[in-house]
């Protein structure tokens, strides 16, 4: 369901079904552990796994195969589940297609278990692009855990180690900037295209009552919790088809539900948080 519209039940429907197979029994399956459902969702992940496999025994694990087990690891993540998790990401990792999501998730539970060594690792592993919000704070984190904590590093290796979070923070503060510019020459576009909305009186004309008001818009232009970037065009989609936001500086759970049109105890839901705190770089998912 799409956080951005006015009620759950026109959220809900926004979302179309996958019209393949896999993907709609895999998508299924993540939206009951979501939802709290896990022996549900265990259920529908082996019914994943069914498709993925056709029937066919064979010694090595396909693509597919790789994307449920990943998909097990995320749903025992949610459970706050991190060693049965990792066990599952590992097993993704080493087939001969490993899922991106994997090293995500992995990297994820370790940070968890505050083993920044082995999130470390696997974060400086992840084959995608590194220059997104998401890679590049889950790097960040686990370098400053790593030079943070009394791990046995040598004095070059540390140098090393110090210069790449320097590098990495640049690399993050740029894409922001870069975001922030894109976000605002938008903004310009849309502002020549459509008159700043304003409020005003009906008027009165030959003796019909005419009301100039604007269509008031479902959300702010504005997103007053990053000053400058709009709401929606923060909300980006998963792999699995679920809407979300990265949290920047500013954000509360408050503003994050004022304008999704959720309520917090929704959001701690969907996110299987312990409380409304939600940390720089995480996630928070809208569906």
């Amino acid at each position: 369901m799409m956080a951005c519209s006015s009620t759950n039940q026109t959220m809900k429907s926004s979302v179309k079904k996958p019209s393949n197979p896999f993907d709609a029994s895999l998508m299924d399956a993540n939206n009951l552990c979501n939802s709290g459902k896990y022996d549900l969702a265990l259920a529908q992940l082996k019914k994943s796994y069914a498709i993925a496999s056709n029937n066919i025994k064979t010694p090595s694990i396909n693509k597919q195969q790789a994307m449920v087990i990943s998909a097990y690891g995320d749903c025992y993540s949610t459970q706050a589940k991190y060693d049965t998790a990792i066990e599952s990401y590992e097993a993704a990792l080493q087939s001969k297609y490993p899922p991106t999501s994997g090293y995500i998730g992995i990297t994820k539970a370790y940070l968890e278990q505050n083993n920044y060594p082995k999130a470390a690792l696997y974060i400086s592993s992840y084959p995608g692009n590194e220059n997104t919000e998401e890679i590049l704070q889950l790097k960040i984190k686990s370098l400053t855990g790593l030079l943070n904590n009394d791990y046995e590093i040598s004095s070059s290796n540390r140098k090393l180690l110090q210069d790449k979070l320097s590098q990495l923070k640049q690399n993050l503060t740029k894409l922001n900037k870069n975001q922030q510019v894109k976000s605002v020459t938008t903004q310009k576009q849309n502002l020549a295209i459509t008159p700043q909305t304003t409020v005003t009186k009906p008027v009165k004309t030959n003796d019909t009552i005419v009301d100039t008001s604007p269509t008031k818009n479902t959300f702010t232009t504005t997103d007053k919790s990053s000053g400058i970037q709009n709401f929606q065009d923060r909300i980006k989609v998963s792999n699995n088809g679920r809407h979300y936001i990265i949290i920047n500086r500013g954000d509360t759970l408050f503003n994050i539900a004022k304008r999704s049109k959720l309520t917090e105890d929704k959001l701690i839901q969907l996110n299987n948080l312990k409380n409304n705190y939600v940390p720089l770089g995480i996630r928070v998912y809208l569906d």
